[in-house]
Formats: C-alpha cells, structure tokens, sequence
C-alpha cells in the first residue's frame, strides 16, 4: 500500500485561525479543515478546483459548510485560475519534494555506478584471448552496462510509456481521475528509480494494472466508466489531440438526474463541444450514463 503524508504541526489546533473555525464548526470543522488539506495533498501541483459540491460529496457535508471553511478564514489561498491552495502545505511539501528529488539522483548514481561495476567485472580467463573476441566481449559488457544503468523512462519515449498507463487507468480501471493518477504513478516510480522490491521495473503497464488508485474503482456506478472511455475515443479524434487534453480530474454521480457529474477545464469543453454529435453517439452505443462539465478553471 502507498503511503503520501505531509508534516503536521501538533499544536495546530491552537492557531488563531483554526480556533476562529472551531468557534464556528467545531470539532467537525476542525476534521473537516484538514480532510481538504490532505485532498490537496493528493492533488497535480496540490491544488485543487474550487468545486465546493463535488469536495462536500466526498466528504459527506454540505457545500456552503466547505466554502466557508475554504474562504472565511484565511486558511486557503484562492488562485486566478480559479483552484484554491494552502500555502503552509505548498511550503513544506516544496520542502520535502526537493528533499526528495535530491534523495532520488543520489539513489539513481549510485545504481549507475554500481551496475557500471558489476558488468565491467569479470573473471580472470586461462590463456590469451584472440584480440577480435576480446573487442566483442568489450562492445557485449559496454552494452550491458548502458542497458543496466539506464531506468526504463530512458529506454522508450517518457510520453509513449505515460500515454499506454493513462489509458490502461481510463478503459481498464475506469478511473475519473485516470490523468491525475499518471502523474502520481510516474513520480511515484520516479522517485524510487524504477524499481520494485529491489528489481527493475521492465513493463510499466503491468505494474499500473496492479496500482492502488486514490479513486476507488466502485465510487461511481459501472455506465460512468463506458461514458469516460466513449468520450475520450470521441475526442481523440482530433487533430493532434494528446491524452493531456483530457483534462477532466474528478466526477460524481446524481442519482436525482441520473447525471455524471465530470470536472474537467473549460480548454476540453470547448473540445467536447465540437465533437459532441459523435460523444454522444459513443456514450449512447456504449451504454453509458449522461453527463455534464463542470468547469474547473478559467481557461
């Protein structure tokens, strides 16, 4: 299981601005404060859509419970983009990720130099060798050790590799937030070398098909999925469209309309509005449920 964590004051209770919300929420508001900061935490730059709904929905309250809490008390920064932040989380999570990146190119040196090592090594051989055969062991041991030192996102295209483990999120997971989770997927692996268990990773696709998501697989009902993979094939169609256009980063689901409520940017609506005759004949011949964005940004 994957652990992210972030540091954690443990008088935080007592700042004035948390003891301004526990006047007002109490306990709950105070549970409440930090269950958004660790949303955030979870987030593509911890950031995250000021989408009061969608974060009440998975949080089990009332929206104007989380607006307050997001705006009235200084806690949150709101951004032009229309996303919100906490700069007490971005400090010490700027912190530990260049602590991080750090740990990561010693790790990635040291495994260079090590496999280096390991392959230039050899026994000492009875006899002479013939001067062509030592040529061919040298160029065999150089190439094995380019083989060895170099982490699987340098042996194939980064963007070929990233784009196969969105789609396996989107069509084989199902996942709503199949973009957010390749970008945690490959700075997880990033950070940690390429390696599982101590032995490189030589299929990136086979590991995502085992990742642990944030999203659960079951938090919206199975015709979400159809309508996620109908309204990616409909606009990949245009022209040259990247699997990074399909900016949506969250959903739910209203039983009330029988909606699928999608949060993507207002880029990939104008998008999904020019292909919308052909999205809506996917998600129909799919059998998917019906849907709507929400806007995240204003772009």
């Amino acid at each position: 299981m994957i652990i992210n964590y972030f540091p954690h004051d443990s008088n935080a209770r007592s700042d004035n601005k948390i003891i301004a919300l526990r006047m007002k929420y109490g306990w709950e508001g105070y549970g409440l404060f930090w269950a958004i900061v660790e949303k955030l935490r979870d987030s593509a730059e911890y950031r995250l859509a000021a989408d009061y709904d969608a974060i009440a929905y998975d949080l089990r309250t009332e929206a104007t419970v989380v607006q307050s809490i997001v705006n009235d008390f200084g806690l949150f920064t709101r951004e032009d983009d229309g996303r919100f932040s906490s700069s007490s989380l971005l400090r010490r999570m700027e912190v530990k990720d260049d602590r991080s990146a750090r740990s990561r190119e010693a790790a990635l040196a040291r495994w260079r130099k090590r496999c280096a090592s390991n392959a230039e090594a050899m026994p000492p051989q009875n006899g002479s060798t013939p001067p062509a055969e030592q040529e061919k062991k040298s160029k065999r041991q150089e190439s094995k050790s380019k083989s060895l030192s170099a982490p699987p996102d340098v042996q194939t295209a980064r963007e070929e590799k990233e784009r196969v483990v969105f789609e396996i999120f989107l069509r084989d997971r199902k996942l709503v937030t199949a973009r957010e989770e390749t970008a945690r997927f490959f700075d997880y692996y990033d950070s940690r070398g390429w390696q599982a268990g101590g032995t490189p990773i030589a299929d990136p696709a086979a590991t995502a098909r085992l990742w642990e998501p944030r999203q659960k697989p079951d938090a919206l009902p199975p015709e979400a999925g159809a309508t996620l993979c109908a309204l990616y094939d409909a606009v990949s169609r245009a022209d040259g469209f990247s699997w990074r256009q399909f900016t949506v980063s969250g959903g739910r689901y209203d039983p009330q309309s029988g909606m699928l409520l999608l949060s993507a940017s207002k880029a990939f609506g104008a998008l999904a509005r020019e292909f919308r005759p052909s999205i809506l004949t996917a998600v129909n011949a799919a059998g998917g449920a019906g849907f709507r964005l929400i806007y995240n940004d204003k772009n």
